[in-house]
């Protein structure tokens, strides 16, 4: 079991906030644990990083179960690829949390780099009129399953190995390979995440990696951010997502950039 360092309210009030930042964030365009993860790192400098990535996975958890009940409750779901997804998505971030106690994650550094700085080019020189905004039809519906079952092993699997942009990544998959729109896109991202955060927390938790004390009350504060933030993208709608999605990307890679270079 971690130990949580002591923190006075003022500090426990920024980690709450975060939190909740974290989960509005999350729930529009993926990218939460860019808030979360730096701000309980900062919060938390004697913490280990175990305990520090298995409490935001605890918090994430709660704010992407609140955001895909939201957007459930406006719009059908693609339950035909969602549905494999997940079935492969919590076994292999399960895996994928079990692996990073024996490989340096910072190895894959490079290459999710080079696939952020693709994915925030693909977005942003893709007419409107387009990608992103429901005309493109996506594979044909009889590979979904398939496709969808290995969209949830691969990224499940990184999100258990490292983590950022997980979410992000999701959206775009789910907008180029299977045709959805933003909005439709960002909400059916939030069940594979589920299932990806349940299945890294499935490792993390009998490990003893989860700081309960905080994790709990972070993940009320990132449930309200996650409803709050999916009604939000639900009323404004496909061309405010994208603008968020491309900041988050756009964050996500001077993160990485900065990481990498200067080996943190």
């Amino acid at each position: 079991m971690i130990e949580i360092p002591v923190v006075d309210p003022l500090t426990f009030s920024f980690i709450l906030a975060g939190a909740l930042a974290a989960g509005f964030v999350d729930a529009v365009a993926g990218g939460g644990g860019l808030i979360s993860t730096p701000i309980l790192l900062l919060a938390l400098p004697g913490a280990p990083l175990a305990g520090v990535l298995a409490t935001t996975k605890c918090s994430s958890l709660a704010g992407t179960a609140g955001a895909a009940v939201s957007y459930t409750r406006k719009m059908a779901m693609p339950w035909r690829l969602l549905l494999p997804g997940m079935a492969a998505a919590l076994p292999a971030a399960w895996l994928g949390a079990r692996t990073v106690s024996h490989l340096d994650p910072s190895l894959l550094r490079p290459a999710i780099l080079a696939v952020l700085i693709a994915m925030a080019l693909y977005t942003w020189w893709r007419p409107e009129s387009g990608f992103g905004f429901g005309k493109s039809g996506g594979i044909p519906p009889a590979w979904q399953p398939y496709a969808g079952a290995l969209t949830g092993a691969v990224l499940g699997f990184y999100d258990g190995f490292l983590g950022p942009g997980t979410g992000s990544m999701l959206v775009l998959v789910l907008i180029a390979v299977f045709g959805r729109d933003f909005l439709r896109a960002s909400g059916a991202a939030k069940y594979l995440n589920l299932a990806s955060n349940l299945g890294a927390l499935l490792w993390f938790a009998p490990a003893g990696a989860v700081m309960w004390r905080l994790a709990l009350p972070m993940a009320c504060c990132n449930l309200l951010g996650g409803v709050l933030g999916s009604r939000m993208a639900l009323k404004a709608g496909n061309r405010w997502i994208r603008g968020v999605f491309l900041a988050v990307v756009l964050a996500l890679i001077a993160r990485l950039a900065w990481s990498l270079f200067h080996r943190t």
